[in-house]
């Protein structure tokens, strides 16, 4: 199995106060098979937003996980870094975890949810 998810691409779009998503995309072939449960946790400054199971699209062809964000989770941010973290649980009980990520939450003029 698997000991380390080490991430080869990201795709990020966060700007506060819009609908935002995060695509991470890993190395290791096959490491998203056979999965019993997936997180997907930004953090920032101690606030956190985790995103469970049906709110992550696992994708195996692409070998890549995505989450997509409502205008309120990235009004939740500050503009500032977030950092984000894969966890996964596999079928057979282990658990194993990405690296940490750091991403920016870009500023936005208008912080009225539309």
């Amino acid at each position: 199995m698997f000991s380390y998810l080490r991430i080869r691409r990201r795709e990020v779009n966060m700007t506060r106060y819009t609908t935002g998503s995060v695509t991470l995309v890993f190395e290791e072939p096959g490491v998203l098979e056979n999965i019993a449960s997936v997180r997907v946790t930004l953090e920032q400054d101690g606030h956190q937003l985790t995103k469970k199971d049906d709110e992550v699209t696992v994708n195996l062809e692409d070998n890549s996980v995505f989450i997509s964000l409502t205008q309120e989770e990235t009004g939740s941010f500050k503009e500032a870094h977030v950092y984000i973290q894969v966890r996964i649980k596999y079928t057979n009980g282990q658990v194993i975890a990405s690296e940490i990520e750091r991403v920016y939450m870009n500023k936005i003029l208008d912080e009225e949810v539309m």
